[in-house]
C-alpha cells in the first residue's frame, strides 16, 4: 500500500475507499469517499512542492467520468485511452475521460481473502517511477510523470474500482491531468526548470532503475510557449556527481499544441536519461550544459544545477 510520502490524511488500510463500493457485474461505477479523494490530492501536492510547483485542487466536476472509466478498466481488464465502444461497462463519459488520465490497473492472485482494501494512492507511486510504462521499443516512457509535473496543471480527478473474489484482487485507477482550458492560464512561479527526481524523494515514487528527466520553463504564459521554438537540446549534456553512467540521452521538443499527439506530455520539451548505477540514500548533484532557450529575440546558452536523495 501507499500513502502520502509524509502527513496529509491517509485512508486506513482496513477501511474501504468507497462510499458506493463499484461493481462491474452490473456496471455500477460506485462513488469515492471524500477521504480518498483528499489523499489523492495530497499526495500529489507534496510531490509537487519538491519541485516548488503550485499545488492543484479536486475537480469534482470531472468525477463521474474518472469513475465510469476506471469501471470500464476493471470490466475489461487492460488499459486504453480509446476504448471502444463495443467495451464492457462502455460509457461515453469514459471514454471521454479515459483519453484525459492517467490509468492503472494491477491484481493479485492467490489467498487475498485476508488483503487489507487497497486505495487510490496506491497507484500514485507508479506514475513516477514509470518502471512499467513501456513504449513501444520496450523503453521506459515517463509521460505520466510528465503530467503530474506539469507547471500549468491545477486540477486534478480521481476514478478507482476494484473486485475480489476468493483467489483474485483486481483494481483500475484514473487520475485526469489533462485540461486544455488550463494550459494558457500564466502562471505564478519562480521555477525555471522540472526535474525528476528534485530535493529529498520518497521511496514509494523513486526507484535507482528509472529514466531521470529535465525540462525548460521559459514562458509561464502558456504551456505551449516552452516548445521547439523557445528551447533547444541539440547540444545539451548531463553530467552527475558522484559520477555515474548517464546513457541513453534524448532530446525530445515539439512543436504542437494538441495534448493528445504523441510524445505531448506535461512541458512540451524534454531530455531524459539513464543513470547507471545509481542508489538510494546517496545525494546527486546533476548538471545539465549546453541548453539554448529563447527569451525574447534571442537565444541564449543555459546551465542548470539541482541536488537530490532518492529515498
Amino acid at each position: 500500500m501507499v500513502n502520502p510520502p509524509s502527513g496529509g490524511i491517509p485512508v486506513g488500510p482496513l477501511e474501504s475507499p468507497f462510499e458506493q463500493a463499484p461493481n462491474a457485474a452490473t456496471c455500477q461505477p460506485g462513488t469515492l469517499k471524500a477521504s480518498s479523494k483528499t489523499s489523492v490530492v495530497e499526495w500529489v501536492n507534496r510531490l509537487r512542492a519538491l519541485h516548488g510547483l503550485t499545488p492543484v485542487v479536486y475537480d469534482a466536476t470531472q468525477e463521474t467520468g474518472t469513475q465510469a472509466a476506471a469501471l470500464m478498466m476493471l470490466a475489461n481488464s487492460r488499459l486504453s485511452h480509446s476504448p471502444s465502444s463495443d467495451w464492457a461497462c462502455y460509457s461515453a463519459d469514459g471514454a471521454g475521460a479515459a483519453q484525459k488520465t492517467n490509468l492503472s490497473r494491477g491484481q493479485t492472485t492467490g489467498e487475498v481473502s485476508s488483503l487489507p482494501n487497497i486505495q487510490p494512492t496506491a497507484m500514485l507511486g507508479g506514475f513516477f517511477t514509470e518502471l512499467n510504462s513501456r513504449n513501444s521499443a520496450g523503453e521506459i516512457d515517463i509521460g505520466h510523470r510528465r503530467w503530474l509535473l506539469n507547471p500549468f496543471l491545477r486540477r486534478i480527478s480521481v476514478g478507482w474500482a476494484d473486485a475480489r473474489s476468493a483467489n483474485q484482487y483486481s483494481y483500475a485507477g484514473t487520475l485526469r491531468v489533462i485540461d486544455e482550458s488550463d494550459f494558457e492560464v500564466p502562471i505564478s512561479s519562480n521555477v525555471d526548470f522540472v526535474a525528476y527526481p528534485q530535493g529529498n524523494y520518497p521511496a514509494e515514487a523513486f526507484d535507482p532503475a528509472t529514466r531521470l528527466s529535465f525540462s525548460v520553463l521559459v514562458n509561464k504564459s502558456s504551456l505551449w510557449e516552452n516548445d521547439a521554438n523557445r528551447v533547444d537540446f541539440s547540444s545539451a549534456q548531463v553530467e552527475m556527481t558522484p559520477a555515474l553512467g548517464v546513457t541513453a540521452l534524448k532530446a525530445s521538443t515539439l512543436n504542437t499544441q494538441d495534448p493528445s499527439a504523441a510524445g505531448t506530455e506535461g512541458l512540451p520539451n524534454v531530455l531524459e536519461w539513464n543513470a547507471l548505477g545509481m542508489q538510494r540514500g546517496v545525494t546527486y548533484t546533476v548538471r545539465v550544459k549546453g541548453v539554448r532557450i529563447k527569451a525574447g529575440s534571442a537565444w541564449q546558452a543555459k546551465e542548470y544545477q539541482y541536488s537530490f536523495k532518492g529515498s
